[in-house]
């Protein structure tokens, strides 16, 4: 089984409805096993890790909620 990481780049208008956001995103996306929002060398990062790749639908869901972000990284790791 492999586990997914995507590394997203946020705004602080992210940040600022983190709680929302995770809430509704854990909903709609099932396989999403955690969320965590850094700031990481000024850059405020989001890390999603889950069992499937969800990069394109988390960045869909962000866009009809009318955030930016974007992919930075994304790797696959053996479980």
């Amino acid at each position: 089984m492999m586990r997914y990481i995507q590394l997203f780049a946020v705004g602080r208008g992210v940040l600022s409805r983190r709680k929302e956001l995770e809430t509704h995103i854990f909903l709609l996306v099932p396989t999403v096993i955690s969320i965590s929002f850094d700031l990481d060398d000024k850059l405020f990062t989001m890390v999603v890790k889950s069992t499937k790749k969800v990069d394109e639908l988390i960045l869909r869901l962000m866009e009809q909620k009318q955030l930016k972000i974007s992919l930075l990284d994304f790797m696959e790791r053996p479980v």
